[in-house]
């Protein structure tokens, strides 16, 4: 039996016919219901199907599972960590050093159906809808990375990037209590949250403001979510005396700078590579109890029927999540 998946190519989403996945030992199937999508999903066209960021419900189970799973709404990890090397047998698999990441090296959750290792998955609570779950993946990532910061309650916080990531970790740092948050590349709409949209600072004297509104000597915690080098580096400009810089993005491209910006300030940088399930869990306690406006993440909400008829650029935004339904009725699990 085959199923329709979609991938990236150069051309934007496309849908293919694959078999239909069987569960093997310990593992289940989702039938997918909502996906988190922005463009960089489709920067790296892949044999996969694209989309890390999913929800779905169980709709088979393979041997090893108890079968009462079946028909439980759930949300994926939007990775894999392999378990086996130095890392993951030291129990740091955030770290490890043969991850997968889902719509990459692993199909992602825009398909019919996707299978999973049981343990790949957490159950959504009966309060949150699968639509507002699928951001959990996105949530949980700047969840790690304010705990990798380890600020206090009151601190002042920068956040750089203009990406969904960026969006996430202001909102998360709000309710985590921090005090004052910028989001630097932000959007105005920001500020009915309490988040000052700062524009990137092109002179020192826009850096002198931004440092002054986080407190004189600029913030206690910099995140910086978009992996770019200039934006790291402005991070590290920007933190004030002592405090930390949370990388909360994987990129390859190298920092030119001078050590001494980390000496001179005792300041930390410190890496967010991915999440956890207990931070995972977290996201989800707070999408339960209304502590994120899941709102404020998502640019559009569509079909996959309408993302495949529409033009590439005009479905998926850079700074933005675009939630993707998947009908139940379009796989038949109605």
């Amino acid at each position: 039996m085959t199923q329709t998946e979609i991938r990236a190519t150069p051309a934007g989403p496309a849908a293919f016919d694959v078999e239909h996945p069987s569960p093997g030992d310990g593992e289940i199937v989702v039938a997918t219901r909502a996906v988190a999508l922005d463009a960089s999903d489709l920067d790296a066209p892949t044999d996969h199907a694209i989309g890390c960021a999913f929800s779905g419900e169980i709709v088979e189970v393979g041997t090893g599972v108890e079968r009462d799973l079946i028909g439980t709404n759930v949300v994926a990890l939007g990775y894999q960590p392999c378990g086996t090397c130095s890392r993951c047998r030291d129990r740091a698999t955030t770290a490890c050093s043969r991850m997968e990441l889902r719509g990459r090296s692993l199909g992602g959750g825009l398909a019919e159906t996707v299978a999973l290792d049981g343990g790949e998955v957490l159950p959504i609570p009966p309060g949150v809808s699968l639509e507002d779950a699928a951001l959990t993946h996105t949530l949980a990532r700047a969840i790690r990375a304010a705990r990798r910061g380890r600020g206090r309650g009151g601190d002042h916080v920068a956040v750089l990037g203009t990406t969904p990531l960026a969006l996430a970790m202001a909102t998360v740092a709000l309710a985590a209590g921090y005090g004052r948050v910028a989001h630097v590349g932000g959007d105005t709409a920001q500020a009915e949250r309490g988040v000052r949209s700062a524009p990137t600072p092109t002179e020192s004297t826009g850096w002198e403001e931004l440092r002054s509104w986080l407190g004189g000597y600029g913030p206690d915690v910099a995140f910086e979510c978009s992996g770019d080098p200039a934006s790291r580096l402005a991070a590290i400009e920007l933190v004030g005396p002592a405090g930390s810089v949370v990388l909360a993005t994987e990129s390859q491209e190298p920092v030119p700078m001078d050590i001494n910006l980390l000496v001179m300030g005792d300041k930390r940088v410190r890496g967010a590579r991915m999440y956890t399930q207990e931070d995972a869990a977290a996201a989800l306690a707070m999408i339960e109890h209304g502590r994120v406006d899941v709102s404020a993440l998502i640019a559009a909400t569509t079909d996959v029927d309408t993302l495949l008829a529409s033009a590439q650029s005009a479905v998926l935004s850079r700074s933005h999540s675009t939630l993707v339904r998947w009908p139940a009725e379009r796989n038949g699990r109605a």
